[in-house]
């Protein structure tokens, strides 16, 4: 797919999400400095499931240095701004890994956004595991949430993001227990994306749903139906 260039009056490509995700936020990379966020091409196969095919329900097999929590942290970021009254939640394997991911992801790509679109996007709340932002020229408009925890905290989620599931299958199994009966259902029709190094074998949870995607032929499968994601290393 054709990534094209920024062009603040090209107000048809402002309505793709593949095209905000690639031309609006701004990432830190390992060095510490800060630059434009382009996708890679696994990345980009990513926004492509997510945003061309709608496919509602994938499991990254996460490979390092590709960048996948980078690329998620921005599409949660995307979808806060331009998305009216989304409760976005992400689910991490620490307290401190979701609010780093929260504040060095999310709210570093919303504060790289350009000025005139702050402005009318400003968030209206934000702390440690909760950002929450409003349009500002439109009093009707509903805000939009993103948390950020270790546990969902309710409602009904728009956008749901597990990541290292793997290890919390492996290492809390009644926090493992809780994602899958509870978390997950909060989804309804909204998008879950589950992000992890793989830990457990053909145990727990996570693998359970592995499974579904494995053995269910594509041909099968409906948007709600679990794919893969399997990049190697």
């Amino acid at each position: 797919m054709k990534i094209h260039q920024y062009d603040p009056r090209d107000i048809e490509a402002f309505q793709d999400p593949i095209w905000r995700i690639s031309n609006l936020y701004s990432i830190r990379i390992r060095d510490g400095s800060v630059i434009r966020f382009r996708p890679r091409p696994q990345q980009l196969a990513v926004l492509e499931m997510l945003f061309v095919h709608r496919h509602k329900r994938i499991i990254i097999l996460k490979a390092r240095q590709i960048g996948f929590s980078t690329l998620l942290g921005v599409v949660c970021c995307d979808q806060l701004c331009f998305n009216p009254g989304q409760q976005i939640s992400l689910i991490d394997q620490t307290l401190e890994d979701a609010r780093q991911k929260l504040k060095n992801i999310v709210v570093l790509a919303y504060d790289s956004m350009a000025a005139e679109l702050r402005a009318g996007l400003p968030i209206i709340r934000s702390n440690t595991g909760e950002v929450c932002a409003k349009y500002s020229r439109f009093e009707d408009a509903k805000a939009s949430v993103m948390y950020a925890g270790t546990h969902s905290r309710g409602g009904s989620n728009s956008l749901l993001w597990v990541s290292e599931w793997g290890t919390i299958q492996a290492t809390d199994v009644a926090r493992s227990e809780e994602i899958l009966t509870g978390a997950l259902p909060s989804v309804g029709d909204g998008i879950c994306v589950i992000e992890s190094t793989w830990r457990g074998g053909r145990h727990g949870h996570l693998w359970g749903l592995v499974k579904q995607a494995l053995e269910t032929p594509e041909e099968q499968k409906g948007p709600f139906d679990w794919r893969l994601a399997f990049f190697p290393w």
